[in-house]
């Protein structure tokens, strides 16, 4: 029962923290955006690390799997972004 949270947890936590890219698309995601970035530039790694944690101590099998990868795609994509926009828009 406790390995369903914590996969229900890591679930959570890789919607949240794809929501932001995803949103990105559209004109209420910029908002969605700042907000997050507003409270921490961290705070998408924390989303990613806790749904990557989350993700080790779930349901084993092809979710664990999935969750796993996911939550590691989520964390590379905004590591690019992080990098660009640190080190890229340097004058």
């Amino acid at each position: 029962m406790l390995k369903k949270a914590f996969s229900g947890l890591s679930i959570l936590f890789l919607l949240l923290t794809f929501s932001p890219l995803i949103a990105g698309s559209f004109g209420w995601g910029e908002k969605l955006f700042n907000l997050l970035l507003g409270i921490s530039m961290y705070l998408p790694f924390a989303f990613g690390a806790l749904g990557l944690l989350f993700g080790f101590l779930g349901v084993k099998g092809q979710m664990k799997l999935s969750l796993i990868l996911l939550n590691l795609l989520a964390l590379v994509m905004y590591g690019l972004l992080f990098l660009a926009a640190v080190y890229g828009f340097q004058e």
